[in-house]
C-alpha cells in the first residue's frame, strides 16, 4: 500500500513538472512570436538636447519601422542618469523598456555609485554611435597647439584651469587621462556639463575646456574655438586636428559612445529580435548622415564584442580614479 502511495505521489510530481515544461516552453515560444505587440519605452536618463538624447531622436523613427512597433523616448533624468537606469534595470525583463547609455554611465556609475550602476543589472545589446572628446581652448588663447599646452603646464604646475565637466563625465576622465599621461599639473575646475565648460572658455575663465565633438562643431567651423587634440579618433569634418595617440599618448585615447541596454533576464529570442532591428536602423545612410552632422560617428559593436569593450574599459577608469586620489 506505501509503495503504491508513493508511486502515485511521484507521478503526479513528475507530470506536474512536465506540465511546467510544457506552459513554460508554450509562454517563450508565445513570446517569441508576438513581440513586439505595444509599444516600447527607449529610455535616455538624461534631460533633452543632451548627446544621448540626440542619438535616441535621430534613430527612433527608423527603429519603430524595423522593430513593428513605436520606439518612444522617456527622459528619465537625475542622479547623473541613474534614475533612469535604475527604473530600466528594475523592469519586467520583457523588452518593452530599455535604455539608451553613454558609457560614462556604466564606467564610472560602476565605481562611483556601485550600489545603483551595477553591470550585472543589464543586457548590453549594442554599441552604435561614438565621438571623440576635444581637447580646446579659445581662438585667443596662445597656446596653438598641444605642445606649447603641455610646456606651458609643466613650467607652470598648478597655475593653469581647465574642466571636462562633472567627475561622473567622460570629459573628466580624458581630462585626467591627459594629464596623467604628459606629466602635467592642470587645475580641474567641476562644471555641470559641456555647455557650461563652453561659456567658462569663451569668457576666458579657463585655459582649456574638453568637450564631446557634437557640442561644439559649430564653435569649431566658426573660428571660436580651436581644439589641440582629439581624444580617441581622427574626424573626417575636421582632419587637421590630431589625435591623442598621434601625439604620442596612445594610452591617454578616451571617447564617448552611445550604447542600447535592456534589464537582465531578458529572453534571447526577443534580443535578438530588438538586436536585429536596432542594427538595420543604424546602418541605414539616411540615419548614418545624421549622426555624422551632428558630430556623431557610426560604430557599431554587438553582443559579446560589446561587453569585451566595457570590462577593459572599466578598468582603465579604476586606474585613472586610483591615480586621481
Amino acid at each position: 500500500m506505501k509503495t503504491r502511495k508513493l508511486l502515485k505521489v511521484i507521478w503526479i510530481v513528475g507530470i506536474t513538472f512536465i506540465l511546467n515544461r510544457v506552459i513554460n516552453i508554450a509562454i517563450a515560444n508565445s513570446a517569441e512570436q508576438t513581440f513586439p505587440n505595444r509599444n516600447i519605452a527607449l529610455v535616455v536618463p538624461f534631460p533633452p538636447g543632451g548627446l544621448v538624447d540626440l542619438a535616441g531622436r535621430i534613430l527612433a523613427e527608423e527603429f519603430s519601422k524595423n522593430l513593428g512597433t513605436s520606439v518612444i523616448i522617456i527622459n528619465k533624468s537625475g542622479g547623473g542618469g541613474a534614475v533612469g537606469w535604475r527604473e530600466v534595470m528594475q523592469s519586467k525583463p520583457d523588452g518593452y523598456m530599455l535604455a539608451l547609455i553613454p558609457n560614462s554611465l556604466i564606467l564610472i556609475g560602476s565605481h562611483q555609485s556601485p550600489d545603483v550602476i551595477q553591470f550585472s543589472d543589464a543586457t548590453f545589446i549594442a554599441r552604435f554611435v561614438s565621438t571623440p572628446n576635444l581637447l580646446l581652448v579659445r581662438k585667443e588663447s596662445p597656446f596653438k597647439t598641444f605642445e606649447d599646452l603641455i610646456n606651458a603646464a609643466k613650467k607652470n604646475p598648478g597655475k593653469l584651469a581647465g574642466s571636462g565637466g562633472a567627475v561622473t563625465f567622460g570629459g573628466y576622465f580624458t581630462f585626467q587621462l591627459i594629464c596623467q599621461e604628459a606629466g602635467v599639473n592642470i587645475r580641474h575646475v567641476p562644471m555641470q556639463g559641456g555647455a557650461p565648460t563652453i561659456t567658462a572658455l569663451l569668457g576666458g575663465h579657463l585655459d582649456v575646456g574638453v568637450v564631446a565633438t557634437n557640442a561644439v562643431v559649430g564653435l569649431l567651423k566658426a573660428g571660436d574655438l580651436r581644439a589641440l587634440v582629439s581624444s580617441s579618433v581622427k574626424l573626417p569634418e575636421f582632419p587637421d586636428i590630431p589625435t591623442i595617440a598621434e601625439k604620442g599618448y596612445p594610452n591617454a585615447a578616451f571617447g564617448l559612445w552611445v550604447g542600447i541596454v535592456g534589464p537582465k533576464g531578458m529572453d534571447k529570442s526577443v534580443v535578438d529580435k530588438i538586436s536585429k532591428a536596432f542594427e538595420k536602423s543604424v546602418r541605414n545612410p539616411a540615419v548614418i548622415n545624421k549622426f555624422a552632422e551632428t558630430g556623431l560617428q557610426f560604430d557599431y559593436l554587438r553582443g559579446q564584442e560589446f561587453v569585451k569593450e566595457i570590462i577593459r574599459d572599466t578598468a582603465k577608469i579604476g586606474k585613472v580614479i586610483e591615480k586621481s586620489k
